[in-house]
């Protein structure tokens, strides 16, 4: 038998220190003894532990994290989107509904009010939300008979107001802004025009030229057969002409009605219908 030299020894030390680094991948841990697992415990990683024959750290398990939900923001009210409206303005008073006519279509301009022809009624669109904040819009003229511009406001640049007679007709005009005061370019203002949903009223709000914004009353001539804006309609009357003859029209009511006719001339209805002080109404017929 061969005695172990001390390269022999030295070579199975070697053999047995590289295994011991190994050993740890293929065999089952090892119990340590107390001195030893404290050794061992003050070893932070896998390399310091394999080279000191210590199996590897067991996996660490990772802490589930806390997840952060922003507050959802509280819902706004969405704006009400813009309804799209076409057809003829019907006329009636406002007192007993008793209908006048319809907004006439001229061939030089807005010739106030027909009674009974269905072909020269005045078709007419405007597009709006009819909230009662909603911004004054215009109202366009789509087959208009008489020259260009093509918008229906008040046609004029007076001042209006409590005491004054003075009226602005109501006519073809010029585009203008929402609460601009007259304009001259445009012959006067159109985005005058207001819009109830639920009593299907058009209203009108006129500009003066100071910017001011007087309470303003649809007026109704019925020997000049004219339509007009007001602030004032007693005062109106009482400057003389044809007082009896001009009244409120406070309302320009509109509703998506279907096309009707009417037997009743102008001239019948107004002398039938129409008295002093009487608040005739604007109906709206698609």
């Amino acid at each position: 038998m061969l005695r172990p030299t001390p390269t022999l020894l030295a070579l199975a030390a070697a053999l047995f220190f590289v295994l011991s680094l190994a050993a740890p991948v293929y065999a089952a841990p090892r119990r340590l003894s107390p001195s030893v697992k404290v050794f061992a415990d003050t070893l932070g990683t896998n390399a310091q532990r394999l080279a000191a024959g210590l199996p590897p750290l067991p996996p660490k398990r990772r802490a589930a994290g806390t997840r952060i939900v922003s507050a959802s923001p509280s819902p706004s009210a969405s704006p009400r989107p813009p309804q799209k409206f076409s057809g003829v303005v019907k006329v009636r008073l406002a007192s007993n509904g008793t209908t006048i006519g319809f907004v006439q279509n001229g061939t030089a301009n807005v010739a106030g009010v027909s009674a009974s022809d269905v072909t020269d009624r005045l078709e007419v669109a405007f597009s709006t939300t009819g909230a009662p904040n909603a911004a004054p819009f215009n109202i366009l003229a789509t087959n208009p008979t008489f020259p260009a511009p093509f918008f229906v406001g008040g046609n004029g640049t007076a001042a209006l107001g409590s005491g004054s007679a003075n009226v602005v007709a109501i006519d073809r005009v010029g585009q203008t802004s929402p609460f601009a005061p007259p304009d001259s370019s445009a012959g006067g203002e159109s985005a005058i025009w207001s819009y109830s949903l639920r009593t299907k009223e058009l209203t009108a709000r006129w500009i003066n030229p100071d910017g001011s914004k007087p309470k303003t009353a649809i007026g109704f001539n019925s020997t000049a057969n004219s339509l007009f804006l007001t602030g004032d309609i007693a005062a109106y009357n009482a400057a003389g002409g044809t007082p009896a003859e001009a009244f409120l029209l406070d309302r320009l009511v509109t509703s998506l009605l279907g096309r009707g006719n009417t037997s009743m001339s102008t001239q019948d209805a107004i002398s039938r219908s129409c008295h002093h002080g009487h608040f005739p109404q604007f109906l709206y017929d698609s």
